[in-house]
């Protein structure tokens, strides 16, 4: 299958300072590239809901990089999902551009997490129940619901090591981590391009409708043919394609669009894809393009204040920077920016899986935990997690493994 391809700015090899040990501040990689920075001369938190505002201060942080004699200065970072929210984008003291040859080795994943700590399928069940209620009676088209899911890990656990089993498994998608002003560090693998853009070039992958990957060969065939033909996910992709179509009609014109979906894989799971394409209006970039599809349906859902809204109901926790938006922006307007899946936040003791799924008519309450549970098992396998404990509200629930 064809993957989502990259776009890579004109690089910058500027190595950190020697006896820089430190864990990096944001790491992002991609096919053959991966994008280390290590300090930042300038934090930005303005959140992505004054969209004005936060493009403005991304510019003069530009042109400031400029004028001090940087030649190619960059933003990089994360957006919640929530636009309201703090962002968290850096304009980093330390860049390295590094392109490898062949493929990421695993690194062992070292002591695994003591507990995995899931009660979560009763309460998911019930929310996609209620959910489902809420689009017969009109009031949303399609709503995305998360669960999140915490491992109890080791002292000393190595985020590090997460990050590279994370690459080693997911060489086709965005691998990603950012430390966020706690102190903590968001660590995932996203499959899912929402702005890659060169000069006025657009590119964006959304992905719909999902399902888990087989065992083998066969089986992959057999459950690829299954999601094209499945009137859901089809009329989930639909929605999510339409919505990103309309928004980006503000900033891009030449739009164009295959006649549908093509299954994308990962790790562990299949996708609907659709290759999006367009013409950026002059002035626009990355982090603009970006801005003008965030929160996207496939994450939020349609209409987006309505699913929103419904999530914040529903949703026992917080999203923080889950399903928000992470990469980066040169001081050109190209850049990079993904959805942040298939994610982890570590801190201390602790790390926070989430994992969610689209719900519209005709959902299935314990098929959407089992996406869940699949969508989760690339964060386990990353943290060492060889078998989850069962959820212990529901000893049918499977786990997570």
């Amino acid at each position: 299958m064809n993957s989502p391809t990259d776009v890579l700015a004109a690089a910058t090899d500027t190595r950190p300072a020697a006896g820089t040990t430190t864990a990096p501040d944001f790491t992002f990689a991609a096919g053959a590239y991966t994008l280390t920075c290590r300090g930042s001369r300038r934090t930005i938190t303005t959140p992505a809901a004054d969209r004005g505002a936060l493009l403005a201060e991304v510019e003069a942080a530009m042109l400031t990089e400029r004028e001090s004699g940087h030649p190619h200065p960059l933003v990089v970072g994360a957006i919640p999902f929530d636009p309201r929210r703090p962002s968290r984008l850096l304009v980093p003291e330390h860049t390295t551009w590094e392109v490898a040859e062949g493929d990421p080795v695993a690194p062992d994943p070292g002591a695994s997490a003591a507990e995995l700590v899931d009660n979560t399928a009763a309460g998911y069940r019930a929310a996609v129940a209620e959910a489902l209620a809420r689009i017969e009676q009109g009031l949303v088209d399609k709503v995305v619901l998360a669960r999140t899911v915490d491992a109890l890990l080791p002292t000393g656990y190595d985020v590090g090591r997460v990050w590279a089993r994370l690459r080693a498994a997911n060489r086709d998608g965005f691998t990603y981590g950012v430390r966020l002003a706690d102190g903590d560090h968001l660590v995932g693998a996203s499959p899912e391009l929402v702005a890659g853009t060169q000069g006025d070039r657009f590119r964006s992958h959304p992905l719909a409708g999902s399902a888990p990957r087989g065992a083998t060969a066969a089986e992959d065939e057999r459950i690829t043919a299954a999601l094209l033909a499945s009137e859901k996910d089809r009329v989930e992709h639909a929605v999510l394609v339409d919505e990103v179509a309309a928004n980006l009609a503000a900033v891009a014109d030449e739009i164009r669009l295959p006649d549908g979906p093509r299954p994308f894989a990962t790790a562990r799971m299949w996708h609907l894809g659709t290759e999006i394409a367009a013409r950026l209006h002059p002035g626009v970039g990355s982090l603009e393009a970006a801005l003008a599809l965030h929160p996207t349906a496939a994450v939020c859902g349609r209409p987006t204040e309505a699913a929103a809204a419904l999530i914040g109901a529903l949703e026992p926790e917080e999203r923080g920077f889950y399903a928000g938006l992470i990469g980066w922006t040169d001081g050109h307007g190209n850049g990079t920016w993904a959805l942040a899946l298939r994610c982890a936040q570590i801190g201390g003791d602790r790390a926070r899986m989430y994992a969610g799924a689209g719900i519209v008519a005709g959902s299935d309450p314990d098929a959407e935990l089992a996406e869940t549970t699949a969508k989760l098992r690339t964060m386990a396998d990353a943290l060492g997690l060889a078998t989850g404990k069962r959820d212990q509200s529901d000893q049918s629930t499977e786990p997570v493994r």
